[in-house]
């Protein structure tokens, strides 16, 4: 396996550890802690999808100011367990970094790492039309 692709498994490999690490300091943490760990909006987005199955908008609740497909999407944070929201953005969070991983490999020069080619698209001038 090359160099760069045995890195990059490497690399999501470590994240996925780390944010499953996190999502148990954060379940540890809410029940032990008086200052909870997990943000007071997950607890905004499941009051959402409480409200949801009750029939009411989420709207019921003056702090909830997101799309109503998020408290849809959340329903099982309410009916079947209580993290599967933060999995769930645990998750994307990580086939988003796949994805731009994946990106990163088209635009660069095979002779060149990837986190180089990510800082020269990124500081690549733009020409100018005339």
């Amino acid at each position: 396996m090359p160099p760069q692709k045995q890195s990059t498994k490497v690399l999501f490999t470590w994240a996925v550890i780390i944010r499953l690490g996190f999502l148990l300091l954060g379940m540890l943490g809410d029940r032990l802690w008086s200052i909870k760990y997990t943000d007071y909006d997950y607890k905004v987005y499941n009051d959402a999808s409480k409200r949801i199955l009750q029939g009411k908008s989420p709207y019921d609740r003056i702090t909830y100011r997101y799309t109503p497909l998020l408290a849809y999407i959340l329903i099982p944070s309410v009916t079947v367990i209580h993290e599967f929201g933060k999995i769930l953005f645990i998750t994307f969070d990580i086939i988003s970094g796949f994805l731009l991983n994946l990106s990163l490999i088209h635009i660069s020069e095979p002779t060149r790492p990837l986190y180089i080619s990510y800082a020269v698209f990124c500081l690549k001038k733009k020409k100018k039309k005339k």
